[in-house]
């Protein structure tokens, strides 16, 4: 794969007048059992020197690692100014992980669930009791609409009442026997545990590329349209850094945070670290028309 973009070409008296390049109630220890070993923390198999160089950060008042610009002369007198995304970060692999318990609800088939959700009284007791569980932090009540919401937004296909509502903690040392323990529990449909995703704190959004089979009627994205992508996410007002992450790294990942041997239909990722919140609506936008994209969505 090219690990330069080369996205802008500048005359030799704009190099010479010296103008630098930017770019742009059952008891705890019931439920919980033994907890499995920690894993050790590993580096992340794939990443490259990052290409991007502080000093063109800093020329135009930005933070080093921000999405910058390396320039240089070449022998038609012609400056290029050539943009890379950055590599991904060098970081171990996250040890700790997160519980979802989904509650009943009317679109659920299983027989314990009778076509209905959990009293209230019985979401009370589910609360408490994961509260109470060592190792978990973080305990929130998520709606069946919010749920949705994030749904719609992330472009999953979802029904409304589709996705039932649900608990959601972190865990300090993923136990992977705690969700069939608790889907016995009345009011529960299911519950699982997740290890930590990679890009956990590391980045606010990512969109997925095409790969060899994930994106229907086409196979992987090509250099070109990889380029446009690029070029439309570091020209976003609001887009700090763009990281490029391996659709190896992206396997790898998946395997980590889903407990599976599978290999996924995955391709490269970009992960975004945006200024605030709101950029994330100016993405999808950008983004329309080109090809090559599979999904946009937040990290949550």
């Amino acid at each position: 794969m090219r690990r330069t973009w080369v996205v802008a070409a500048l005359t030799t008296a704009l190099a010479t007048s010296g103008m630098g390049a930017a770019a742009a109630d059952a008891p705890a220890d019931r439920v919980l059992g033994e907890t499995s070993a920690n894993e050790a923390p590993e580096s992340a198999s794939e990443s490259t020197s990052e290409s991007a160089s502080e000093s063109a950060s800093e020329s135009r008042g930005a933070e080093p690692g921000d999405v910058s610009a390396e320039s240089g002369t070449g022998a038609d007198g012609v400056v290029a100014v050539a943009v890379s995304p950055l590599p991904v970060p060098k970081a171990a692999w996250p040890t700790t992980g997160r519980l979802t318990v989904y509650l009943c609800s009317k679109a659920e088939l299983q027989k314990k669930c009778e076509g209905r959700g959990p009293s209230d009284e019985q979401k009370r007791k589910i609360e408490r009791l994961l509260k109470r569980l060592p190792g978990l932090s973080g305990v929130r009540y998520v709606s069946a609409e919010e749920s949705y919401r994030n749904a719609r937004e992330d472009g999953v296909p979802a029904k409304k009442g589709s996705i039932p509502a649900s608990f959601r903690a972190d865990v300090k040392v993923p136990n992977v026997n705690l969700g069939p323990k608790l889907a016995k529990l009345p009011g529960i449909a299911t519950a699982r545990v997740w290890r930590t995703d990679f890009w956990a704190g590391k980045a606010h959004a990512k969109v997925e590329l095409c790969g060899p089979a994930n994106c229907s009627g086409r196979g992987a994205i090509t250099d070109h349209e990889r380029d446009a992508v690029f070029e439309a996410l570091r020209t976003l007002p609001g887009v700090k850094k763009v990281y490029l992450e391996s659709r190896g790294h992206a396997i790898e990942n998946w395997r980590r945070v889903s407990y599976a041997s599978t290999t996924p239909d995955v391709g490269e990722i970009f992960h975004l670290v945006l200024s605030d919140p709101s950029v994330f609506d100016r993405i999808r936008p950008a983004l329309r028309g080109l090809p090559g994209v599979e999904q946009v969505s937040r990290h949550r």
